[in-house]
């Protein structure tokens, strides 16, 4: 179950940047009962993974007549780790979004309070923005150097970020 840690203003809170080769929208059907891993990379010419998004099986609330499959879509938010996830049917909680930075990161812009890079990596989790100008903060975790990951309770805009 994903975990609101809390929820703080939107101007509280930096974003960390991409460079490079953004990655590419993804649109596509996804069988409601069977497990899913969509994976998100840069562009040309080195190809790294962007973001995860794994589905278990059973990971959306179907509506009446879509029984066997719903469309999804993420969209890469640009210059920023973030993405949009949007689909045909809710999610229910289950499904993990990972995010990967281990070469196109850039420090943002406000992250003075971070001596070096590492104080930074540390501090990051990943956020979900809210209509209302907050963040609802995520529990994240990290399976891996460079790696952050978080349960995520629904669709909406994602992104990794540090607090001002």
């Amino acid at each position: 179950m994903a975990t609101v840690r809390r929820l703080v203003e939107r101007d509280s809170v930096v974003v960390l940047e991409a460079w490079g080769a953004a990655a590419d929208d993804t649109t596509l059907m996804v069988a409601t009962d069977q497990p899913r891993v969509i994976i998100l990379r840069h562009g040309p010419p080195d190809n790294t993974v962007f973001a995860e998004l794994s589905l278990p099986a059973n990971a959306f609330d179907s509506p009446e007549g879509v029984a066997d499959s719903v469309r999804v879509s993420l969209r890469p938010r640009p210059g920023i780790y973030g993405v949009d996830i949007t689909s045909d049917a809710p999610i229910k909680s289950g499904a993990v979004l990972v995010f990967k930075y281990a070469y196109h990161f850039s420090r943002p812009a406000g992250a003075e309070r971070y001596q070096t890079d590492v104080e930074l990596e540390e501090a990051l989790f990943i956020g979900r923005l809210q209509e209302n100008g907050m963040v609802a903060v995520l529990q994240s975790t990290r399976p891996a150097s460079d790696n952050l990951q978080a349960i995520v309770p629904a669709g909406g805009t994602y992104v990794v970020a540090a607090f001002r």
